[in-house]
């Protein structure tokens, strides 16, 4: 499962804020699902490559993963 938002979009990201509140937070949503949690900006181009290698990789059945960032104020990559 994939969800996509714009972070550039007050609209998309408030939609996406509100939803992810009834989770607590977005790692507790991912955590909770088992999942990989990436932040991205495709405006910016943050992390889109890494995405696009983490799903080619997991459809590939090949071994890759993106290295782990939890630094704050940073864009995270958790899993």
């Amino acid at each position: 499962m994939l969800f996509i938002f714009d972070l550039t979009s007050r609209c998309t990201l408030n939609r996406w804020y509100q939803e992810l509140r009834k989770w607590n937070q977005a790692r507790a949503y991912a955590r909770a699902l088992n999942a990989t949690l990436i932040f991205s900006s495709a405006t910016y181009n943050i992390n889109v490559n890494k995405i696009f290698k983490f799903i080619t990789a997991k459809l590939s059945n090949l071994p890759w993963a993106p290295e782990r960032n939890l630094t704050i104020g940073e864009p995270i990559i958790n899993f």
